[in-house]
């Protein structure tokens, strides 16, 4: 015989110190889980965004997001969206829709982007696109690549044919000024090209011909090689992208293989994810 079966009262008064503990702790792990929950909002057309097929992706220092779209260009302050497009009247006129890439620019507050192969520059503050004043045409080719580097500047990486039919790719710098091109490369077949800035400030250029290039800011070569090899409609090309972080870490996205490796001074050093992994 227990002492509850003695004092009733006992039990019921542990019964109820134990059922108000629970509580307490139920409640507490619910309050500390819903802080820490991540919670995911879905933005739509029907919340007002202008197409479903989004390219580009970016936020400027006050904190509005700016999507590229097949159909423009959409600005969301949190609420609602406001739309950058071709359509005669709209004050925020762009004159081409199909959006490729972004590239923001907090210096400047200017969001650089290209849009139907042709580049841009988006004045934040106007709201309004700046003259790109280029007088000796070496932006003539189609716009395919944008990146900024650690000191402010602009790589464009263009594509064009000339006369005699020979593709190639032309990298170009702008220091804010002009325009300046620093190396021209032949390519035999697909127009693929990357290009990111490491953390120590050179210029990684990816082409289909030349496997990975490592630059700096006079366009010397410092590096070359092939990391990749694969058949693209029966062109053998060497293409594939990379990108950097904040310590330097190569993660290079195979095509041949799929997957993440990583790789230091284009040495390989591990596989961060294999190709089941990530599909």
């Amino acid at each position: 015989m227990s002492i509850f079966d003695l004092y009733p009262p006992i039990k019921l008064k542990v019964r109820v110190l134990i059922g108000c503990v629970l509580w307490v702790i139920i409640s507490m792990a619910s309050l500390l889980l819903a802080q820490n929950s991540i919670q995911v909002e879905k933005l739509t057309t029907q919340e007002g965004l202008n197409f479903r097929h989004v390219d580009a992706v970016i936020q400027d220092r006050e904190g509005f997001m700016w999507f590229g779209t097949t159909q423009g260009i959409a600005k969301y302050d949190g609420n609602q969206f406001i739309i950058f497009d071709s359509s005669k009247g709209n004050p925020h006129f762009i004159p081409f829709e199909q959006i490729s890439k972004f590239i923001y620019q907090e210096t400047s507050n200017t969001l650089w982007f290209i849009a139907n192969h042709k580049l841009f520059a988006l004045n934040l503050d106007t709201e309004k696109l700046n003259i790109i004043k280029d007088p000796e045409k070496i932006l003539a080719g189609e716009v395919l690549e944008i990146a900024l580097d650690k000191t402010d500047n602009l790589w464009v990486v263009t594509d064009e044919f000339d006369s005699y039919k020979i593709k190639r790719q032309f990298l170009i710098k702008f220091d804010g000024n002009s325009f300046r091109l620093i190396k021209s490369l032949e390519r035999k077949s697909t127009g693929f090209t990357s290009i990111d800035i490491t953390a120590t400030n050179l210029i990684c250029w990816s082409t289909v011909n030349h496997g990975i290039m490592f630059l700096n800011q006079n366009g010397e070569i410092l590096q070359n090689k092939i990391l990749e090899t694969y058949d693209w409609y029966g062109y053998k090309i060497h293409f594939a992208e990379s990108f950097f972080d904040s310590k330097n870490s190569h993660y290079y996205f195979s095509e041949s293989k799929g997957g993440v490796d990583v790789y230091k001074d284009l040495e390989f050093s591990h596989t961060l994810l294999k190709h089941k992994e990530v599909f």
